[in-house]
């Protein structure tokens, strides 16, 4: 039997990608990227079949959950994987098992993306595409190019204005309380994508937020793979006084810097 794979369509990854959230059922990574701005750690979202196509699931938002991208690689064909952290936007009983309780931080941010509409998703596509367009052009190591990123971005950007008609919901972001307070520098930015039109407007926004995205990497991954608790007090007082790191990014390196012991060594290889 020849065994054909099906994909949910782009509207139905929007609506369970709402449903649930924005939070990756196997993780509970945050899967908002402007919660994450232009800086490391942003994830791209996937929709995962909680009954695989080889045993007969079908593509409907029934049959999905949201899922990291990573997740979704890991797990197997098989569909035993299914300790899922949180299920439908909601911890469960794994979660709170293993966990005891949700950190306020996670508790916050399900009540903000309980807010979200379909539209988001196609708006937060588009801002994975510019930022995969600036990975492209900092490291060069993916099989396509700085452009196809950027027609991909504007793409999105055409879906994210028709599915504002279907919206239940019509207010801005902003109104309806969905972005993290304050809003920050880099993340305004990326918010100027709302009003690109051409090819020219999100090459304009992504040499704005270029040089940003680059001292944000840089900053953080100086941070990780420095050998003692002095080299990453250096590379926090360098960041600190750098004109381009983002505020959110310093007080992540500051949390790390309380939290780690002195004598810990590189956290990751270079």
């Amino acid at each position: 039997m020849v065994f054909k794979r099906t994909e949910f369509d782009e509207d139905t990854k929007a609506k369970i990608y709402c449903r649930d959230r924005a939070t990756c059922s196997f993780t509970g990574a945050n899967l908002w990227v402007l919660d994450h701005g232009a800086r490391w750690g942003w994830i791209m979202d996937w929709a995962d079949h909680e009954t695989p196509v080889r045993r007969g699931g079908k593509s409907v938002i029934e049959n999905g959950v949201c899922a990291s991208w990573k997740a979704n690689s890991r797990k197997s064909a098989n569909g035993r994987d299914t300790d899922y952290w949180f299920y439908h936007g909601q911890p469960t009983w794994h979660c709170l098992y293993e966990n005891g309780r949700l950190p306020e931080d996670v508790t916050e941010r399900l009540r903000r993306f309980a807010r979200l509409q379909p539209s988001d998703w196609y708006l937060n596509r588009a801002v994975c595409q510019m930022l995969l367009a600036l990975d492209w052009h900092y490291e060069n190591h993916k099989k396509r190019d700085e452009e196809y990123y950027l027609k991909a971005c504007l793409r999105f950007l055409e879906s994210w204005r028709k599915a504002l008609h279907d919206d239940d919901d019509k207010r801005s972001l902003e109104k309806r309380g969905v972005l993290k307070r304050p809003v920050a520098h880099d993340v305004r930015l990326l918010l100027k994508l709302r009003e690109a039109n051409t090819p020219a407007d999100v090459k304009r926004i992504a040499n704005e937020v270029g040089p940003i995205y680059r001292a944000n990497v840089d900053a953080f991954h100086g941070f990780l793979t420095a050998a003692t608790d002095r080299g990453r007090r250096s590379v926090l007082l360098k960041a600190g006084n750098s004109t381009k790191v983002s505020v959110r990014v310093i007080q992540s390196m500051r949390r790390l810097l309380a939290d780690l012991d002195p004598k810990c060594g590189r956290l990751m290889p270079e």
